[in-house]
């Protein structure tokens, strides 16, 4: 997300990785060799030249984008979509109240969200990604999964996982950059992480609902009216049934 302020626009380290990274296989290995503070300088220094700074830099999204391309093909596979994981999961901490026990509880281990294809539906089915971004986190699982039920080699330009690959929609830039799908699958999977981000940075906890005040004479009355009435529909179908059954 970019953010105004004064003549300068800031933009977060993510988002900027995600505009970049079409490009910056153009520039490997340079890339390659650079830690990701040093990452940090130089694109300060070529953003501040434009007029453009960025801020909020967490160095492990540098560090995420470079050590993709340093990782062999199941590496980058499975360090990619672990990371989009849990970005998911942070998301949908983020959407859910403010309750950390209970949200870890379902999260966590054998939660019911514990995995991420139930954590892509949920965020899917609440509003919180797209229908295009589920697609592409549903196809990069699948990508995660053929790396990882296997003990073959396996690679991105095998003809099954590079059409998955071919697949992926975030792309900014698919009708101008031809890429192999290993670069694809590494450009789609940081821009996924960008739209993932802007959306934990917008999203708040839900409320909380208060609970029912039981001791309030209001609510214990039109308690009790509930239960007569239901004892009293109860008593006439008894009864009704009855004279039917006497007949």
């Amino acid at each position: 997300m970019c953010v105004e302020t004064g003549r300068t626009i800031a933009m977060n380290l993510d988002d900027l990785f995600a505009l970049l990274d079409p490009f910056l296989d153009q520039l490997l290995p340079e890339i390659s060799s650079t830690s990701p503070e040093e990452m940090e300088q130089i694109l300060n220094e070529v953003l501040a030249s434009t007029g453009i700074g960025y801020v909020e830099a967490p160095l492990d999204v540098a560090r995420f984008r470079l050590n993709l391309n340093r990782e062999s093909d199941r590496g980058c596979a499975l360090m990619a979509a672990a990371y989009l994981d849990t970005a998911l999961m942070e998301l949908l901490q983020r959407f859910f109240v403010d309750d950390q026990k209970a949200s870890k509880h379902i999260l966590d281990g054998t939660g019911v969200l514990s995995s991420f294809a139930a954590r892509i539906e949920l965020a899917y089915l609440i509003g919180l990604i797209s229908p295009k971004l589920r697609e592409d986190l549903n196809r990069i699982r699948r990508i995660r999964n053929e790396f990882a039920h296997t003990s073959s080699e396996v690679r991105f330009d095998d003809p099954e996982i590079a059409k998955l690959c071919n697949d992926l929609y975030h792309d900014p830039l698919v009708n101008q950059l031809p890429r192999s799908p290993r670069a694809k699958f590494i450009t789609v999977s940081m821009s996924v992480l960008g739209a993932i981000h802007a959306t934990t940075r917008t999203t708040e906890h839900r409320p909380k609902k208060k609970n029912l005040d039981l001791s309030q004479p209001k609510v214990v009355e039109r308690i009790q009216e509930l239960i007569a009435a239901v004892d009293e529909a109860l008593t006439k179908r008894l009864a009704s049934k009855r004279n039917i059954e006497a007949s």
